[in-house]
């Protein structure tokens, strides 16, 4: 999506800032790591498989630039996956 409109990434970044103003400073550190990914469009670190890869999922703004229908639909296949086990 983001290749496809690159105004997302300002999208993204002004998610980072207003969080900075609400969310637990605890997590800076992973919000002003995203602000470098967005900014370089480097998404080594985003797709790592570590600690900090997971930390930086959990931690990313990027679920905030899906269209609603995207996102209830990904949310409604993870139920489904969930209740297969």
């Amino acid at each position: 999506m983001i290749l496809a409109d690159p105004a997302l990434i300002e999208k993204a970044l002004n998610t980072l800032i207003r969080w900075d103003t609400i969310v637990d400073q605890s997590s800076k550190p992973l919000r002003d790591q995203w602000m470098q990914i967005l900014i370089s469009q480097n998404w080594r670190l985003a797709l790592e498989e570590s600690d900090l890869g997971n930390q930086l999922r959990q931690a990313s703004p990027m679920a905030t630039l899906l269209p609603n229908s995207v996102r209830l639909a990904i949310i409604a296949e993870v139920k489904a996956l969930k209740a297969l086990r």
